[in-house]
């Protein structure tokens, strides 16, 4: 299993600093498919999915803005009571860690998408679907 590519970018409190980021994107026909942003005292972390993840990268250094790729899973999880503890419970038996997760904004078949940043073992990561966990891949998130 291919991890999907999440562009990092560490992003200043302050005015404009994650307006910057969008216009380079929007400027640059790069579209987003989900994010997040984490903040701290000085600096935030804005994560996000978009449509071509190399071209967002080449875009945004072209704006001055550091940005890093990495690797995360994508999973469809019913959207029902339990539909999370269910997936937690395989990550749980694969030993795998949840480093940070948030939501991405899809309409995904009656379930909600969940992002997350694993940690353990890379071959457990590969198993996710044998476990019948449903996998977002990252052709979906292009679309």
């Amino acid at each position: 299993m291919m991890g999907i590519k999440q562009l990092s970018v560490f992003v200043e409190n302050r005015p404009g600093a994650v307006s910057k980021v969008c216009k380079a994107l929007s400027a640059g026909g790069v579209n987003l498919a989900a994010l997040s942003l984490a903040d701290t005292a000085q600096f935030g972390v804005l994560r996000m999915l978009l449509g071509d993840s190399e071209k967002a990268v080449e875009v945004l250094r072209k704006a001055g803005v550091t940005a890093r790729l990495v690797d995360v899973t994508a999973v469809r999880v019913p959207d029902e009571p339990g539909g999370l503890s269910k997936v937690m419970e395989v990550f749980d038996r694969l030993g795998l860690v949840v480093d940070y997760m948030y939501a991405a904004a899809r309409n995904s078949r009656g379930k909600a998408v969940l992002v997350f940043r694993l940690s353990g073992d890379q071959a457990a990561i590969g198993r996710l679907a044998q476990e019948n966990v449903d996998l977002v891949t990252g052709e979906e998130f292009a679309e």
